[in-house]
């Protein structure tokens, strides 16, 4: 079991310079995002058994998962694909992993939760961290890198607020069909986004830019979400997702080695500071139900 999440770890934590491979091949980058989820989500859909609950998706429900796919995977992978143009990958990586602290303060704002002083502290910790990433940035990036930065910030915190909605009207859905066709209408938003900004494709692409896609879409897809479920099978909810503290320094050290990408002090500091954070708030969760399962052995 372990391999299987340590492999997880490190497909999740190529992705980001799969991309930053593809997009230097020739790939711009909405028609780049949305051909991996387009064809990943039928995949998923395809091998994971997704197809078989198809059925429990009715009326109002596809609207769910259309608006799903936009602010899950639509958004997000506009933004973190634009961005890569102008971003280091490794830099990338670590303002996606703050996706934790936004879901959580999202959890509070909509669900008006009481907060208790770990929670304040490392949502605290991590913005400031975040705020050095941002500030490290501002040293070696030009405008557009800026506005990458800050438009990948954005869309975390619209995926937080999306996720919150999206995991509550799915769950009497298998997780597998509900994940597979969010990705599929994210991909669909993606192409859209190219069909109006990025026609006519005149573009030479190389043999690594076509390999990039393959392996986004069938490891960093499809394999991926076949691991990460097989974990929460396996496991529980919580621990496949603890990928989110090891991918992003994955993909911090082999933006270094393979891409040639500086990593600043300050980006360091923030990177570990964001990780810290998020571990913090893990803990925290995990302590909060364990607490309320001992609340309600009790009342029985």
């Amino acid at each position: 079991m372990m391999m299987r999440y340590l492999l997880m770890c490190l497909i999740f934590g190529t992705t980001f310079m799969s991309i930053k491979i593809g997009l230097n091949g020739g790939f711009p980058p909405f028609l780049f995002a949305g051909l991996r989820f387009f064809v990943g989500g039928i995949l998923v859909l395809l091998f994971l058994g997704g197809w078989k609950y198809l059925r429990q998706v009715k009326g109002k429900m596809w609207l769910e998962m259309v608006g799903g796919g936009i602010g899950l995977t639509g958004l997000c992978f506009a933004a973190l694909f634009w961005s890569e143009q102008y971003v280091s990958s490794g830099m990338a990586a670590m303002i996606v992993a703050t996706k934790p602290l936004f879901t959580m303060l999202a959890g509070i704002l909509l669900h008006k939760q009481s907060l208790r002083t770990t929670t304040i502290f490392a949502l605290g910790f991590g913005f400031v961290s975040v705020l050095s990433i941002l500030l490290s940035g501002v040293t070696i990036l030009d405008t557009n890198g800026i506005i990458g930065l800050l438009a990948l910030l954005f869309t975390e915190l619209v995926y937080a607020l999306t996720l919150i909605r999206f995991s509550s009207v799915t769950q009497s859905l298998s997780p597998i069909t509900s994940n597979g066709l969010q990705l599929i209408f994210g991909g669909v938003f993606l192409l859209l986004l190219a069909s109006l900004f990025e026609l006519p494709f005149t573009h030479v692409l190389t043999q690594g830019a076509i390999w990039s896609l393959i392996y986004l879409t069938v490891f960093g897809t499809c394999i991926a979400y076949s691991l990460f479920f097989y974990l929460v099978k396996a496991t529980n909810p919580v621990f496949p997702t603890t990928w989110t503290y090891i991918s992003p320094l994955i993909a911090l050290v082999l933006g270094w080695l393979f891409l040639a990408e500086k990593i600043m002090p300050l980006q360091i500091a923030g990177a570990v500071g964001v990780l810290i954070s998020v571990l913090i708030l893990h803990v925290e969760r995990v302590h909060l139900s364990k607490t309320a399962l001992t609340n309600e052995s009790d009342l029985c």
